[in-house]
């Protein structure tokens, strides 16, 4: 079977925002056992594909989880499955989320490509939009 992309869909978010179509839940309760479901489907497609090209940690909002949880994530994927040299790794983002912590903690996993979740720097918008974050975050 030829390379193929690889998305995983983390469905939690800080809240939920009243635009979105997204299937997300702003209750980190669950975590643990979405953990290990997502393992448990990993291992069911093991061995399926050669290699991917491709990682992208969508949702909801993947960098919610928590530090641990982000890792315990990562390991598990590169246990299960094998990706091509060069891979772009892509994790969404949300403006709170990303402390300088958090973002040392991206490049340490391997992600090369952060998506930073901004509607607007508009903070009258953003407050519309239900966001969690102002303009000032954003920037």
């Amino acid at each position: 079977m030829e390379q193929a992309g690889l998305y995983i869909h983390v469905p939690f978010c800080r809240s939920k925002c009243p635009y979105c179509d997204f299937y997300s839940l702003a209750n980190t309760s669950l975590i643990p056992k979405w953990l290990d479901a997502v393992k448990m489907e990993m291992a069911l497609y093991k061995g399926r594909f050669k290699a991917f090209d491709t990682l992208y940690l969508g949702g909801g909002t993947p960098s919610f989880l928590p530090g641990p949880r982000l890792e315990t994530l990562m390991t598990s994927i590169r246990d299960q499955f094998r990706f091509a040299p060069e891979t772009e790794i892509s994790i969404e983002t949300n403006p709170k989320d990303l402390t300088a912590e958090k973002v040392a903690l991206l490049k340490a996993l391997g992600f090369n490509r952060v998506i930073v979740g901004v509607q607007s720097f508009d903070d009258r918008g953003l407050s519309f939009l239900g966001r969690q974050h102002n303009a000032k975050d954003a920037i």
